[in-house]
């Protein structure tokens, strides 16, 4: 509490520091009148820093950290041109007679931004007929702070973000009730979302904080050509480009709980016109706010560009933050975080603390909100359970071409090679009995320390074995992908855009050992890899060391190849859109610890026969498959009938098969044998959607937009880990209609929007399981039917009230609720009826994200370079998330239409302070932010587990993390 005391008497000193230096400011001069202004980017708003604003005889001035700009000038005509590399300068006439004067600028880029922007289809205000937010890379650095970067997005309506677990990197984000797994999140054009299971890991772009000079939200089925999964929105992230001039940055930023990021950057500005580079990297490291959460994580940043002529340019780029950091994964009932706050909920906490539990005991009660479970100590030293480390460099190379005046081309060549992945605890010992809530990780220590060599279990001689260990889930991939477009002007009313999305990506999965507590091996069923070959004493087992690897092991093979067209017409105060995309997606496992295929021809190939010790007999028509002896009682005797074939019992379908004389035997080992590898799934999605926005004037829009999208089901909705397929599996169904208005005028803006969506073929998170009577093998079920209504009005508005002093609200209602029930039939391969689901969700709320959002912030600006921005959001109306295929009939109880618990509400305070201080060339920004600066207690996240008894859907059965407490940081840049 004292290292935040000092933070923010440091904050009140910068601002009494400035007031100081604000009265000694002198801004009049003699017989002149003062000519102000501020001049932005055209497409972002943002303000040019150091731009130059000359008036006359060259003479001029540049503009500050705000893009503003003030000279005095005596009565006259003047001509005020604005000049800034990589925009096209603009000239404008002020006649100066006996008073002062605004002049505000908006200059057009000329460099590679515009480039990306096509390619990253970033939507324009009073045009593109979607509902969008732009947050610009100057809210950005006031704003963020320590935090993940998506956590800004909570002042954007119908955007939820939270910190999770609170490891670094560990964000997520929701809009419009959808969760990131169906937002399109864009780099520069480049798609980003996991091939596999559409998830976004925020760990592996802590440094795009650094370079974003734009993020565009566009909610809903949004303006992007390609066919991405952006049902519930897309983010557009854009990266500095090389326009600005040459400059060298130097920042360090310290914060809550030891926070350390020191960054450089360096920009050589465009060197004869022709060429330039951008670099940026930094290191961070951090003790976290939630207990044990340590953080290391680099960054770094290149982008490269060589325009080869007027209507050629390349731009090579490559980004990365290799990152380790420990996390809080373990979800636990709020009453042992906060014991005030669960009574509030109506939980008795005592009861909890004094019952039979990991977390306390009778003589302890709530951890705090910083518990973190997932620890423990050996000999003194920290060990985390729970640890994430990756690397995911992205490369780009990307060509721009105006090959004419009316036709425009690109293509963007990327590759991604990820490396890494998350540690767990297996058969996990108890916790310690003092009621700390740590896992006594030194009793599982001692344990193998002491044992005996050989102990009487070992599998081994002379080796010591554990039960409980630590091992990491790695998760490695190549992915590469080209994106090519072009964009073709018809006439000034009309220009079609088309091009190919094609990504092919290969992802490697396995787990292995990586901590045994002072053992040498941990014993793994033959089960879990048939491909080996048992030891010998025990031969329904094998023995893995670290680097081992154990569980499962398999390749995930995904295909994309998308094609799109889009047509735009655009006519006096009328613009309207067109949208039609294709795309075909493609997904194979490729499992290593499963039984063999057996590739007799290429035209017969039998799948997923032979494990170690099998035996494959077939006459070329029929086939069946002797027992492994070690998997099985070696009791599956061959009858040899009379006509010369044989019978046995196939442990495959667990029937009596009978094979021709003629047959032939294939075992793992055979040179027929392959790699278990499933037949390759094709599914094919599309998109269409147009919309259109109408000028009522300069002042006023409106706009409407629909749409209608087949999503191709995630890989992960497909294939389990052993390559079993799903059962049942659809394309995801999307129907939205849209309508907005805008309003802007200098001093004011505002957009009201609203929305209905209806999401049909919603896949389960897991899929259900029921075993084949026959031969006990499991099938998975995927319940298609289960469709949501999401329905809502947004806000957002801003106001300049004064020149030093700005405004901004937002706000959403919304009602987004499961719409579906059905009755859905289970059948094994064979067609036997398994079971039946009998379910009903109508009218239940959607969990996992707030339907009530209010906040603004207020900008007050005392004096030139310093600033202070309050900010509250405040959210509500938030259901603890769960299976709503759950709300079945059961034989005992109907669960159907069970509503689940709705959470708390919850607003924090923020707050924001800066001031820039420049020096001829050198400007040093100094910034302060302090995050729920009442510190308030509060719930984020909250679900029911998988089989949680829907009668059970209320505050004592929740599982779910707490919000962070008061986190205060403070940042210093110079800018040479």
């Amino acid at each position: 509490m004292s290292n935040n005391k000092g933070y923010f008497f440091f904050c009140c000193f910068l601002f009494f520091l400035g007031i100081n230096l604000k009265s000694q400011t002198n801004v009049t001069e003699e017989n002149k009148f003062e000519i102000k202004g501020v001049v932005l980017d055209e497409e972002n708003k943002e303000p040019i820093v150091g731009a130059i604003v000359s008036y006359e005889g060259g003479k001029g001035v540049e503009t500050d950290t705000e893009g503003a700009f003030k000279v005095f000038l005596p009565s006259g005509n003047y001509t005020l041109k604005v000049t800034y590399i990589g925009y096209s300068p603009i000239t404008q006439g002020v006649k100066v007679q006996n008073q002062s004067k605004t002049v505000n600028f908006k200059i057009v880029s000329s460099s590679n931004l515009k480039e990306v922007e096509v390619v990253a289809d970033i939507a324009k205000v009073r045009e593109t007929p979607i509902a969008v937010s732009n947050i610009s890379g100057k809210q950005i650095k006031e704003e963020l702070g320590s935090r993940d970067l998506p956590m800004i997005l909570n002042s954007t309506p119908g955007v939820y973000a939270t910190q999770q677990g609170g490891g670094a990197g560990d964000a997520r984000v929701n809009i419009r009730g959808f969760d990131q797994r169906n937002i399109a999140v864009l780099v520069d054009g480049v798609p980003v979302n996991d091939m596999e299971n559409g998830q976004v890991y925020w760990s592996n772009w802590s440094g795009l904080s650094e370079v974003t000079k734009l993020m565009q939200v566009q909610r809903g089925l949004g303006a992007s050509r390609l066919a991405v999964p952006s049902v519930g929105g897309m983010m557009n992230i854009i990266t500095s480009s090389i326009d600005d001039k040459r400059s060298f940055v130097v920042k360090n930023d310290m914060g809550t709980n030891n926070y350390q990021r020191f960054a450089v950057g360096y920009n050589s500005g465009i060197l004869k016109g022709k060429f330039g580079v951008t670099l940026s990297g930094s290191y961070t490291t951090g003790d976290g706010w939630v207990d044990k959460t340590w953080q290391k994580a680099w960054s770094y940043f290149a982008k490269i560009m060589y325009r080869i002529n007027s209507r050629n340019l390349i731009v090579l780029g490559v980004n990365g933050a290799p990152q380790s950091h420990a996390q809080r994964t373990s979800l636990v009932n709020m009453a042992f975080y906060d014991r005030a706050f669960a009574i509030k909920q109506g939980i008795n906490a005592d009861s909890i603390y004094s019952s039979k539990n990991n977390y306390t005991n009778g003589n302890t009660s709530a951890r705090g909100l910083q518990y973190n479970p997932d620890w423990g100590t050996v000999n003194g030293k920290v060990v985390n359970a729970k640890v994430n480390y990756f690397h995911k460099p992205l490369f780009n190379l990307s060509y721009f071409s105006t090959i004419n005046s009316k036709l425009f081309f690109s293509n963007v060549l990327y590759v991604s090679m990820g490396r890494g992945g998350g540690t767990s605890i297996a058969n996990g010992p108890s916790y310690l009995k003092d009621g700390s809530g740590q896992l006594d990780l030194q009793l599982t220590y001692n344990t193998n320390y002491n044992a005996a060599i050989p102990p009487p279990s070992a599998l081994v001689p002379g080796l010591k074995q554990t039960s409980s260990y630590i091992y990491a889930s790695v998760n490695n991939h190549n992915w590469v992908g080209t994106l090519s477009t072009f964009k073709y002007h018809l006439n000034d009313k009309l220009s079609f855009t088309g091009g190919l999305d094609a990504r092919y990506y290969n992802g490697i999965h396995y787990q292995t050992p990586v901590n045994l507590f002072g053992a040498d091996y941990v014993q793994q069923p033959i089960g879990k890899d048939l491909s080996l070959q048992p030891i010998t004493k025990n031969p329904s087992s094998y023995i893995a060391k670290p680097g081992d690897k154990i569980n499962y092991y398999y390749q995930s093979k995904v295909t994309w190849a998308g094609l799109f067209a889009q047509g735009e017409y655009k006519i006096n105060k009328l613009s309207v859109f067109v949208t039609i995309t294709g795309n075909q997606t493609s997904y194979q496992n490729i499992n290593y610890f499963g039984k063999k295929d057996i590739v007799i021809d290429k035209k017969n190939i039998i799948h997923n026969v032979v494990g170690y010790g099998d035996t494959l007999y077939t006459d070329g028509q029929n086939y069946g498959v002797r027992s492994n002896p070690y998997a099985l009682p070696n009791t599956n005797t061959i009858a040899i009938n009379g006509d010369g074939s044989i019978s046995f019992k196939d442990v495959l379908t667990n029937k009596t098969v009978t094979v021709g004389s003629n047959y032939s035997t294939f075992n793992n080992t055979s040179s027929q044998a392959r790699v278990n590898t499933t037949k390759i799934k094709y599914y094919t999605g599309y998109t269409t959607k147009g919309g259109l926005n109408y000028n009522l004037n300069s002042n006023n829009n409106v706009f409407a937009n629909l749409g209608y999208m087949s999503l191709t089901p995630r890989y992960s909705n497909v294939f389990n880990s052993s390559g079993v397929e799903v059962k049942d599996v659809k394309n995801q169904l999307i129907k939205s209609f849209e309508v907005g208005y805008g309003v802007r005028y200098p001093f004011f803006a505002a957009n009201i929007n609203g929305y209905l969506t209806q999401w049909d073929n919603k896949p389960l998170d897991f899929p259900i399981s029921k075993p084949d009577p026959q031969t006990g093998n499991l099938n998975y079920f995927n319940i298609a039917g289960i469709n949501a209504l999401m329905k809502g009005i947004e806000l957002d508005l801003s106001a300049n009230i004064l020149p030093s002093l700005s405004v901004q609200a937002f706000g959403m209602l919304a009602d987004w609720r499961w719409i579906s029930g059905a009755k859905a039939y289970l059948f094994s391969d064979s067609g036997t009826p398994l079971d039946s689901l009998d379910f009903n969700a109508k009218n239940v709320h959607i969990g996992n994200a707030p339907q009530q959002q209010l906040g603004g912030s207020i900008r007050f600006e005392a004096f030139k370079g310093f600033y202070i921005k309050p900010q509250y959001i405040y959210f509500n109306k938030i259901y603890s998330q769960f299976d709503p295929s759950a709300l079945a009939v059961t034989k005992a109880t109907d669960f159907r239409n069970k509503e689940s618990w709705r959470m708390p509400g919850y607003g924090t305070l923020n707050l924001f302070i800066g001031y820039a201080i420049r020096h001829n060339t050198t400007i040093v920004n100094i910034t302060a932010s302090m995050t729920n600066v009442l510190g308030i207690t509060y719930l984020t996240d909250s679900s029911f587990s998988s089989g949680t008894n829907p009668n059970n859907y209320n505050p004592l059965y929740s599982l779910g993390y707490m919000g962070q407490g008061r986190i205060i940081n403070i940042g210093t840049k110079v800018t040479f």
